[in-house]
């Protein structure tokens, strides 16, 4: 399909998260895993490829062709096919002699092979399938709700794809209706319910029924953006003087076009650049226009707002340096680094000539710049390397500076879950983050642990593939200061059984949905009967949360389902699930220290989660809103707001 992008149109509004975080006086702690860890070698290695396992099952091959095994390493489905994706939902596309069809996890084929030449992966309940160049879909059964009649068929965005028939476009929806005649010259994506249109060179948008909230025509936009956080960027002027300004979901302009450029919204806040690039100036506006940091001919660039602090880059490319600014424009760090990152934990990656160090929100050097390269800090950890990019060597410190891990590692090291894969002596093995090791460095290649979602992970030994098996043996019981209110709650009914376990590990988006969906049937929410879908999972809590207005996507009909949560996400999302069952919490202003840092969409939602005493700080009364939020603490918050609904 035909982009709706405009060659020098510089800024596009990304997509705001507006999932939320949560939070206790304790924060993210994992036990110590080199005792508590069962290293077992599951599987052997006796495959050419093996892939990640998912939703029980792995698809492997051998001799050109795949199947599928299950964690005990039976063959679910013979070594006989060309390909299989992975299984989504409880089904695999499959590819034998050159057709495609669909097998379920219990091997049965769902869709012979003979009856599509293309069929593609499921989502929202259903999937695109192609015969003799024309496009239909079909359903979980195999069952066609729309015949092959498409010119064109695109992947499905809240439950909607558009479709192209004789050079026009129109959206169908996952039953097969269509929604939107096929009338329009082009048609984006939905994103946060409504999808832009062009009809006769004319923009406008449609929501998700078709109906047009913006006619196009009715305005004179050369350009309309995807809509983010409720807004988007729009485009007066012809191609060589575009000027952008935004709009709300009615039409209404909240910023006239003048900037030839505005970003993404972060914590509120947008970056804009007013003039001829390079020689215009940036500023800063927030979501109703008004310039917070008047653009300024000083600010060469300015970097997305990060834990209240935004990186400034002052001086020409050639001799300008950065620096950090706070909401106000205060200087916070003079401009003399050569490369600077994000805010994340208090502290943000800074750099002169190629030696890294951190700052902290005071502008302080903390750690001094002495590492070859850093990452970020995530869960009170950051990743570093001593020494240069061919010879330098891994390890980790704490927000202190401490080497908690001596580099000592061939490769970067990324945790996940307290567990990283670490190359040392040219072989592979698993470390926690004490820098123990949970499986001996044995092995000559190993996947990555931050893309796995099972404690099932492919190794390679002597050129073949096969499955080692981890569990945290001591993760089945809670931390002292959690257990007993752990056990309220497994008591009440508010704890599913896959929670059961790992208390101590970062939570993930799709998990919270399993929480907040188990505590809105307990309090008897209303009964949910059109969910929500996404592109990247078939979760039925996922999709109950989001059509009950608990949580929204990532934009692009994306979830993001694994991603960890932050605790002003949480917080959030305890915030709208109490409002879903008609139990708002009390409105407060949030009295914490670093409420600068937290994002202007969470705000509110502190506050009435610290009023109703649901989530409290980590101490020194500081919120830490960027921080992960575990399990156990998760668990902890929906009990207290299980009682607070109970005793209002």
């Amino acid at each position: 399909m035909k982009k709706l992008f405009i060659p020098l149109l510089a800024a596009m509004l990304m997509l705001i998260c507006t999932m939320p975080a949560a939070s206790l006086m304790i924060k993210d702690v994992y036990p110590p895993l080199s005792a508590a860890a069962e290293y077992v070698e599951a599987i052997p290695c006796r495959y050419d490829t093996a892939q990640y396992f998912r939703e029980g099952l792995a698809v492997v091959s051998s001799n050109g062709k795949c199947g599928v095994i299950d964690t005990t390493g039976r063959e679910i489905v013979a070594l006989k096919y060309d390909y299989i994706n992975d299984f989504s939902g409880g089904l695999a596309v499959f590819i034998f002699e050159g057709k495609y069809g669909v097998i379920d996890t219990a091997g049965d084929v769902i869709v012979q092979r003979n009856r599509y030449d293309y069929i593609d992966n499921f989502s929202a309940g259903c999937a695109i399938v192609q015969r003799n160049y024309k496009y239909g879909l079909i359903d979980r059964e195999g069952r066609e709700t729309v015949p092959p009649k498409y010119d064109c068929l695109y992947s499905f965005s809240e439950g909607l794809a558009i479709f192209e028939l004789e050079q026009k476009y129109g959206v169908v929806d996952t039953a097969g209706k269509e929604v939107a005649a096929a009338k329009y010259d082009h048609i984006a994506y939905f994103c946060e319910g409504l999808a832009i249109v062009e009809l006769n060179g004319k923009y406008g948008f449609i929501d998700s029924t078709g109906k047009e909230i913006l006619v196009p025509g009715s305005c004179n936009y050369m350009y309309i953006s995807d809509f983010s956080g409720g807004l988007a960027s729009v485009a007066s002027g012809d191609n060589e003087a575009s000027q952008l300004g935004l709009i709300d979901k009615t039409g209404r302009e909240i910023v006239a076009p003048k900037y030839s450029s505005i970003g993404s919204f972060y914590e509120g806040l947008a970056v804009v650049y007013l003039g001829e690039w390079p020689n215009g100036k940036c500023g800063v506006i927030d979501k109703t226009g008004t310039e917070i940091i008047p653009p300024d001919p000083r600010y060469y660039s300015i970097e997305p707002f990060s834990e209240g602090l935004a990186a400034v880059f002052i001086g020409g490319p050639e001799t300008g340096a950065w620096g950090f600014i706070d909401r106000t424009g205060k200087e916070v760090a003079a401009p003399k680094y050569n490369k600077v990152g994000s805010f994340s934990c208090g502290l943000a990656q800074v750099m002169i000539n190629y030696n890294f160090g951190f700052i902290d929100i005071a502008g302080k050097e903390v750690i001094p710049l002495k590492y070859g390269q850093t990452n970020s800090f995530h869960d009170d950890l950051a990743e570093v390397r001593l020494g240069d990019w061919q010879t330098g060597k891994w390890g980790a410190i704490d927000t202190t500076g401490k080497e908690i891990i001596a580099p000592k590692y061939e490769e970067e090291l990324y945790f996940s879950n307290g567990l990283a894969r670490a190359k040392f002596g040219g072989k592979y093995g698993i470390i926690d983050i004490t820098g123990q090791e949970v499986v001996p460095h044995r092995y000559e290649d190993m996947q990555d642990l931050l893309y796995s979602s099972d404690d099932m992970l492919a190794v390679q030994k002597d050129g073949k593939w096969g499955y080692i098996s981890i569990a945290n043996a001591t993760a089945d019981n809670p931390s002292a200061w959690a257990a007993a209110e752990v056990a309220e709650a497994i008591a009440a009914g508010l704890v599913p059984q896959s929670l059961k376990t790992n208390y101590t590990w970062p939570i993930t988006r799709i998990e919270f949905c399993t929480l907040a969906a188990a505590l809105y049937e307990a309090a008897g929410g209303a009964k949910i009967t059109e969910f929500l879908s996404f592109l990247d999972t078939e979760d039925e809590n996922v999709r109950k949360m989001a059509a009950a207005g608990v949580v929204f996507g990532i934009g692009n009909g994306l979830f993001d389902p694994d991603a960890r949560l932050t605790r002003e996400q949480a917080a959030a999302m305890l915030a709208r699930l109490a409002a879903s069952l008609e139990k708002p919490l009390p409105v407060q202003a949030a009295a914490f220290n670093d409420k600068g840092a937290i994002s202007s969409w969470a705000l509110e939602s502190v506050g009435r989660v610290q009023a109703a005493g649901i989530m409290n700080g980590v101490g020194n009364n500081t919120f830490a809103p960027q921080d992960s939020y575990t399990r156990e603490q998760s668990i902890l918050t929906m009990l207290r707001l299980w009682y607070a609904m109970q005793n209002e």
